[in-house]
């Protein structure tokens, strides 16, 4: 396999609506089989596309003065084939989310402002964390993240997933990192296809790109008594146990048709627990706030989607 790999980024950090700091990166890396040869090699036409994506964004992030705002935008080059990434990390009050241009007011209304989740709320011990969990605003789609893309990310056996339920990636682009044609990877059975790298320096690997979750007839009856899910903060999956684990941001307990904010806490259970909590999922997927995902150190967006989904307790 022989190509041409390019990119020009763009890495702002804002606080209270004024810029703090600007990092600009470029470089080209020429890939024949297994050498790679890798150079900082500035290309204008790309550092224009990474620029203009930041405009936008910066109208965005001069206005959230109660935030503190990341803005990355990239543009790349596959021999020909070119396309831009970008995304907006917004944190307020120890929250964040991740979003684009479009979608960022809309998103940060997500976010909780009184009280403060870091230490509102009462705590989920005991009986709490025994209760039935309705995933909210897609958030479905970061359980089923670390549950099923990661596993397949690393090649993990089939488990036996509910009949009703896919879990897909989606590429939102045709070509990937390597120059290949992307395509649709069932992730309950398959590694996914997509080739994707954060820089010029690093080996692509296949990562997910937009995880979409669908239901297809579920079963579905809401439990008057549950823990609702409406942020998380980050996950992991550890691939040698197949655990996982959930940092919860904003979530509440609900009895009585009353719901109680919940200070954050941790869901950790391995994968077949998780598959066999799965109890049923209602309407079409929601989007989530993306995810900024890590993996062998390279950051990379994966944008989420699923349906409201119940599990058995974690």
């Amino acid at each position: 396999m022989e190509y041409l790999f390019s990119i020009a980024s763009r890495d702002e950090l804002w606080s209270g609506g004024a810029l703090v700091e600007s990092r600009t990166s470029h470089g080209e890396m020429q890939c024949r089989g297994r050498e790679i040869d890798a150079i900082d090699r500035r290309d204008e036409r790309l550092l224009e596309r990474a620029e203009s994506a930041m405009e936008p964004m910066r109208r965005i992030a001069r206005e959230l003065v109660h935030a503190r705002v990341r803005l990355v935008s990239s543009a790349r080059r596959v021999n020909e084939i070119e396309r831009d990434e970008s995304a907006i990390t917004i944190a307020i009050e120890g929250v964040s989310i991740v979003t684009g241009a479009d979608n960022a007011l809309h998103d940060v209304a997500l976010l909780p402002t009184s009280p403060s989740p870091r230490n509102g709320g009462r705590w989920a011990r005991g009986e709490g964390l025994r209760l039935p969990i309705l995933w909210q605003n897609g958030s479905a789609s970061v359980l089923l993240h670390e549950a099923a893309g990661h596993a397949a990310e690393h090649g993990h056996e089939e488990l036996q997933w509910p009949e009703w339920l896919t879990v897909h990636d989606e590429p939102d682009f045709a070509i990937d990192d390597e120059g290949q044609a992307t395509s649709v990877t069932d992730l309950k059975r398959e590694t996914p296809k997509t080739h994707r790298r954060e820089s010029f320096t690093d080996v692509a690997l296949p990562r997910m790109t937009t995880l979409i979750a669908r239901q297809h007839g579920a079963p579905w009856q809401l439990p008057e008594e549950r823990i609702d899910i409406h942020l998380i903060a980050g996950g992991a999956y550890e691939p040698l146990t197949q655990m996982v684990t959930l940092s919860i941001a904003f979530a509440s307990i609900v009895r009585g048709g009353v719901a109680e904010r919940l200070a954050p806490f941790q869901l950790r259970a391995p994968r077949r627990r998780i598959v066999a909590a799965i109890r049923g999922a209602a309407g079409e997927p929601l989007r989530y706030p993306g995810v900024i995902c890590s993996r062998e150190g390279q950051e990379v967006l994966v944008g989420s989607r699923a349906p409201l989904m119940i599990t058995e307790p974690l």
